[in-house]
């Protein structure tokens, strides 16, 4: 099963919102929804907020 947790904890520690995802990164509300609903996210998409967090994989997707 696939899990965001490390996604809300290298949101913290990045010190960004999902407000500045959204507004000042341009990433789709759509992709915010479906990371707070656990569903699965194009590789583009995970590749874009790596490049945003400048962190790894890991550190956004958990698989249980």
């Amino acid at each position: 099963m696939i899990s965001y947790n490390p996604f809300y904890k290298t949101l913290g520690k990045k010190r960004i919102t999902l407000y500045q995802l959204i507004n000042d990164y341009f990433i789709p509300a759509g992709t915010i929804q479906r990371i707070r609903n656990n569903e699965s996210l194009t590789l583009k998409s995970i590749e874009q907020l790596c490049r945003i967090l400048k962190c790894n994989v890991n550190d956004i997707v958990s698989i249980t």
